[in-house]
């Protein structure tokens, strides 16, 4: 219902956008901000209050990117900044931009939707806003918080077990205060591929706070989830992060609960149990 809902707004605010191609803001922010029409033969992108697209972030360059038109697309092209410009994670001089690319200028993401069929794209970037969090692309908080209810409501109903595992990545804050937010942001989704890449198809992680992962790992038996949890933690820890010439390690804490559908009680109390093992998980090092 409300993907149909955006999908007819679309069709009435830009009905002339067939023509060109829109950039998406997705990070941070990505329901407040405006689309940007690609509706001139190039776009430049900085801080400078002279460029077509105005992004006033310490982490943009003056004169960041531009964007060019071609007879099939856009290619974007990265003009000298400060903090390099990314396609899908890989810093990029000039790229051939396709059908949603993620384009990363300084701490801002933006998603490239081809002129073709873009009104599909748009509803699509606008359903992965409202359930993914676009740096980690992780679920969100919220997505998480309905899919658990739902999740509860069928363990009661098969009296099944499932577990929550939170996994924090502990000095996010001392690398964002040391190197700045672009390389924390930088371990920070290196460190939630980590954590997805220990998972099943079956299990379902999300951002749950600024450093705070949570994992619905599913069905399972505490002791289960506990040595997945230490596969995790392995995963994160074992191998340093690096960033160009940057070379750090990282520290993670893990708590886990579980829940009965036996022996049910509410998605806010199975999460305050977990976060209390993790704070435990904290304090013994």
């Amino acid at each position: 219902m409300r993907a149909n809902r955006v999908a007819c707004q679309f069709e009435l605010s830009f009905p002339d956008l067939n023509r060109f191609g829109l950039l998406i803001q997705i990070h941070p922010s990505p329901i407040l901000a405006p689309p940007i029409p690609l509706d001139m033969p190039t776009i430049n992108i900085g801080r400078d209050h002279a460029n077509h697209v105005v992004i006033t972030d310490d982490s943009v360059s003056r004169c960041h990117a531009v964007i060019m038109r071609e007879e099939d697309g856009h290619t974007i092209q990265d003009t000298v900044s400060t903090n390099g410009t990314y396609v899908n994670d890989e810093k990029v001089d000039k790229s051939k931009l396709r059908a949603g690319d993620r384009i990363q200028l300084g701490n801002h993401i933006f998603c490239y939707l081809h002129p073709q069929d873009i009104e599909s794209q748009y509803v699509e970037t606008m359903f992965q806003a409202m359930t993914t969090d676009a740096l980690t692309r992780t679920y969100n908080k919220r997505f998480l918080l309905d899919s658990l209810d739902q999740e509860i409501a069928a363990s009661v109903h098969t009296g099944q077990t499932f577990c929550l595992m939170f996994i924090e990545m502990n000095n996010l804050g001392t690398i964002i205060n040391q190197y700045g937010p672009i390389i924390g942001d930088a371990f920070l989704t290196e460190f939630a591929r980590r954590v997805k890449a220990q998972l099943s198809v079956s299990d379902l992680i999300a951002r749950f706070e600024e450093n705070r992962f949570c994992v619905v790992y599913r069905p399972s038996h505490l002791v289960q989830a506990i040595a997945m949890s230490e596969r995790v933690r392995n995963a994160t820890c074992k191998r340093d992060f690096v960033w160009g010439e940057l070379e750090l390690a990282i520290t993670a804490s893990v708590g886990v609960s579980k829940f009965d559908g036996r022996n049910p009680m509410e998605a806010k109390q199975l999460v305050q149990e977990a976060l209390l093992i993790l704070e435990e998980s904290k304090r013994n090092g």
